[in-house]
This record gives C-alpha cells, sequence and structure tokens, in this order.
C-alpha cells in the first residue's frame, strides 16, 4: 500500500541527483542537491566532485561520462563546484540538512540513487554506517513515481510523447526526466546535461508541477517498473 504523505506550508525537503561510473558500478563521482520549500523558494544549493575518485585518473576515465570532464574543470574554475572527499562532502549533506530540518529526501529514479550511496558508502568506508547515519530516520520518494502518478498519465503528456516519438525499444512511453521536462516547457530539443546539479534543477521544476497539482500531497517509497505506473 502506498504511503501518502502531505507537505507542509514552510516545509522544507531536499532534491539530489548522484553521477556514478556506471549502472554496474555505481561509485558516485558527482553530487549535488538543492533544498527547497513548497513554494519553490530554494533555501541551498550544493555541488561536489569527490576527491577520491575525480583525482583518480584510471577511475575516473571508466564514467558513462567521462567525456565530461572539460566541463567540470571549466566549471571548478568558475567557482561552480567544489572537490571534495566523499566523507566531507557526506558532512556537509548531513549539516545541511540539519540546518534546514530536514526529514524529507528526493530523487529522480530515486532507488538508484540511494543505493549509490550505500555502495560508495561501502567502498569509501565500509567501516562506518554513513547511510544510516544520513538516510535513517527520513522519508524518502521518487520524483519520477510521483510525476508517473500525476503528469505521465495525462492524455496531454502521452500525446506529446507519441507525436515526437518518445517512445522506449519496447513502444511504452518514456518518462525520463529529460522528456518530463521536455513536456513542462514544450520544449521537445532539450538536452540534459547529465551532472548532478544541473539535473537536480529540472527534476526539482519536475516535482513543483507534481506538488502544485496536488496541493502538496505526494506519495512516499521507492520502488521498480515504475514505467508501468502511466503506460
Amino acid at each position: 500500500m502506498k504511503k501518502i504523505y502531505r507537505i507542509k506550508n514552510g516545509e522544507n525537503f531536499l532534491i539530489l541527483d548522484t553521477e556514478t561510473l556506471s549502472i554496474d558500478m555505481p561509485l558516485i563521482y558527482n553530487i549535488g542537491w538543492q533544498i527547497v520549500d513548497r513554494r519553490g523558494i530554494i533555501k541551498s544549493r550544493q555541488s561536489f566532485l569527490i576527491e577520491e575518485v575525480w583525482k583518480n585518473q584510471d577511475l575516473f576515465k571508466t564514467a558513462y561520462y567521462s567525456s565530461k570532464k572539460e566541463f567540470y574543470e571549466e566549471q571548478l574554475r568558475s567557482g561552480e563546484i567544489t572537490v571534495n572527499s566523499y566523507l566531507a562532502v557526506v558532512r556537509l549533506l548531513w549539516l545541511d540538512m540539519h540546518k534546514h530540518n530536514i526529514s524529507l529526501l528526493g530523487a529522480y529514479n530515486a532507488k538508484f540513487d540511494f543505493e549509490a550511496i550505500h555502495f560508495s558508502n561501502d567502498y569509501f568506508y565500509p567501516e562506518k554506517e554513513i547511510t544510516k547515519y544520513l538516510l535513517g530516520d527520513k522519508k524518502l520518494f521518487d520524483i519520477w513515481l510521483n510525476a508517473g502518478l500525476v503528469i505521465y498519465r495525462k492524455k496531454e503528456y502521452k500525446n506529446f510523447c507519441l507525436e515526437n516519438n518518445f517512445l522506449t525499444k519496447g513502444g511504452y512511453i518514456q518518462g525520463t526526466a529529460e522528456v518530463g521536462y521536455r513536456y513542462l516547457i514544450n520544449n521537445p530539443r532539450f538536452i540534459e546535461n547529465h551532472t548532478a546539479i544541473e539535473d537536480v534543477e529540472i527534476e526539482t521544476e519536475i516535482f513543483q508541477e507534481v506538488l502544485k497539482n496536488t496541493n502538496g500531497i505526494i506519495t512516499l517509497g521507492l520502488q521498480d517498473f515504475i514505467f508501468k505506473v502511466y503506460n
């Protein structure tokens, strides 16, 4: 049974995204998050490269999006992103959550991101219970699931996908953040950047659209096969 939760006026929540080496090796090299309230006001915006991977050239070059290296280097020069150790980033994440009284955490395809955090914790610090410390008492939600229930079931969204051939190889309606955002801004040519903080920005906008449609009511929890919700 799905668990329903109403985000209160003035309540803050955190949306994060991770970039990992691959699906099979979900070691985080880039993480970003925003803390936002129900009105869409951004309280915090953070973006980090994980030092243990970024500075290990042999490891980073195995990343699926290793071609983003020059983009990250430009962000470093401009101060838009910071390199820090995994443990330091986890501490900063906890401090940000504590400062803004966060009990609600979400991501797009959240099961992957939270499993990547588990994997990276075990990889870098197997002796520390970092995941339990970070996520143990938090309410988790998936933006993809909520968008699927609220936006992607709409006839207008399905028509948008059919008209632009946004279908999976199996013929199902797509529900990626990229396609969802294309629908929101009515721009079928929009290309997702696939860096953590830029992805968080569009995922936050998708989630805000969900909240507008539901008066702040969301579905909690993580699940597989979300595409079945709107297909």
